[in-house]
């Protein structure tokens, strides 16, 4: 799972979109999911984030053996 505020102006959402597609086309699963109106740090420790919530969801269903789904999808949370 990669998580990208959509205000970022650290790590830009249109280089982290190059890298989620290369890494979708060399055949990788992945779960990208994008944040309108949250920036870098804010993404993380905001309090109104859903990131930490989706994250902790995520890791619990890897813990709990429910399968990855197939390929690449993008979220908007």
């Amino acid at each position: 799972m990669v998580g990208q505020g959509l205000t970022d102006n650290l790590v830009l959402p249109t280089e982290q979109e190059k890298w989620v597609a290369a890494r979708c086309a060399g055949g990788q699963r992945l779960e990208y999911r994008t944040y309108q109106g949250f920036d870098h740090v804010g993404l993380v420790v905001d309090p109104e984030s859903p990131l930490p919530a989706d994250l902790v969801a995520w890791t619990q269903d890897r813990f709990d053996r429910k399968p990855e789904k197939a390929g690449c999808e993008t979220v908007e949370g």
